[in-house]
């Protein structure tokens, strides 16, 4: 038996293509789209319920997550403590998120469930009770969570920043105050609900243990003409994006938090998957220069990171940290030198090939499997490449060069062009 030499790193091995089957797509006879993602090597399934209802969609403050997250609390025939404890004995989980553009249901369970478990989901989705005691403790939970983080810098930067990055009165830059929990009502739900959760708005993802019996639930509960309304109209987002440095005053803060940044390309844009690569480098993993300078050398902080963050109307760049209230401005002043040395210096051999492996090895990891895999091409929604899109990214991980990257820093990383929100007690 041979002993291997664990004092000798193991060679990378490099990955030239990557090949990923797209889903199988049918239409049911309702017209609801669904995508599957079929494997015969395990036993759960997976099932994503998607709307196009996301806060960008709601005329009422609140009135989008709130209604998704009431789907849980209770049903025209089943309590809400009837749906979780159902949930708990199938060992089965139920995760409701939403976002600027989308809202979803997914339901985690073994196979054998499914059939069961399918006809509360529909329930839920179908005939929300939002009784009125439900939603007064949903509404006051959520008003003190949203008390206390409101005192957080944070916090106070993130909303500052989405507010002056889109702008303030657009679907995407809208923000709720801390009154605008007490103008919700449970009516605003049931309106919500009806204009956006019906068959002709949903898109339904499914992976995993997808045989007949699976298949026959779903299309038992979900293929018929359910909700009243329509397609969501499209959003009308034009970004009003301000630049400069903007200060908050919090006296007593012993942190400063910073967010910068900036509007961006969206991901059918041919800069895209070259911009992921120069984030990563800045600022998009542990090993980044932001980390390696600001945490790392300085110890201004315990973490600093850098992201694009694509929405289907609009994106946005950002770096965003916590920092001693002390070292407010070093920190900014070394993010502007590390920002400026991309823009006037190719990136080095050995970093950007360190790069490139761990781009491509979060590629493959986030790709294994038929669970990760739907949950990637529900972030994709909308964009006709499908699954090739992930293909076509790995690709340009993978061959672009120093010096194209050094031409999309100086398109786009002008710290002139960027606005920063710095929440805070400033010192002179």
């Amino acid at each position: 038996m041979n002993t291997p030499d664990r004092t000798t790193q193991p060679p990378l091995k490099q990955i030239d293509s990557l090949s990923i089957g797209q889903p199988k797509t049918i239409v049911h006879s309702n017209g609801l789209t669904q995508h599957t993602f079929e494997s015969n090597n395990h036993d759960a399934v997976r099932l994503d319920l998607i709307f196009k209802a996301g806060t960008a969609m709601q005329s009422k403050l609140l009135a989008a997550s709130t209604t998704n997250r009431m789907l849980k609390e209770g049903t025209t025939k089943h309590s809400g403590h009837h749906i979780a404890s159902r949930m708990d004995y199938h060992g089965a989980y139920i995760d409701l998120t939403t976002t600027k553009d989308y809202c979803w249901a997914s339901l985690f369970a073994l196979k054998k469930s499914i059939p069961r478990l399918l006809p509360l989901l529909a329930e839920m989705i179908k005939e929300p009770a939002f009784k009125p005691a439900d939603f007064r403790i949903l509404n006051s939970q959520q008003k003190q969570d949203f008390v206390v983080n409101s005192q957080k810098p944070k916090h106070m930067a993130r909303q500052l920043f989405n507010e002056m990055i889109f702008g303030a009165e657009t679907p995407y830059g809208q923000s709720a105050t801390v009154s605008d929990f007490d103008k919700l009502s449970r009516s605003d739900l049931a309106e919500f609900h009806s204009r956006f959760y019906n068959h002709r708005n949903a898109t339904l993802i499914l992976a995993g243990a997808i045989d007949e019996s699976v298949q026959k639930a779903v299309n038992d509960h979900f293929s018929d003409e359910w909700g009243s309304a329509g397609i969501a109209q499209t959003v009308m987002q034009q970004s009003v994006q301000a630049t400069g440095e903007h200060w908050t005053e919090k006296p007593g803060s012993l942190q400063s938090a910073i967010q910068m940044g900036k509007l961006a390309m969206k991901r059918n844009h041919p800069d895209f998957a070259g911009f992921i690569m120069l984030n990563t480098v800045l600022g998009g993993y542990f090993g980044s220069r932001l980390m390696s300078n600001i945490r790392e050398d300085k110890g201004y902080t315990y973490g600093i990171y850098s992201q694009i963050a694509p929405f289907e109307h609009d994106a946005y760049f950002t770096i965003a940290t916590e920092v001693g209230r002390e070292v407010t401005r070093a920190a900014l002043d070394e993010i502007h030198y590390e920002i400026n040395k991309l823009r006037t210096e190719a990136i080095p051999y050995d970093e950007l090939q360190l790069v490139r492996n761990y781009l491509t090895g979060s590629y493959l990891r986030g790709l294994d499997g038929p669970y990760n895999q739907s949950e990637k091409f529900r972030s994709i929604l909308g964009i006709p490449q499908g699954m090739d899109y992930f293909t076509q990214t790995l690709q340009t991980i993978q061959t672009v060069t120093a010096d194209e990257l050094l031409v999309l820093a100086k398109r786009y990383l002008d710290p002139e062009s960027m606005l920063t929100i710095v929440v805070g007690e400033k010192i002179s």
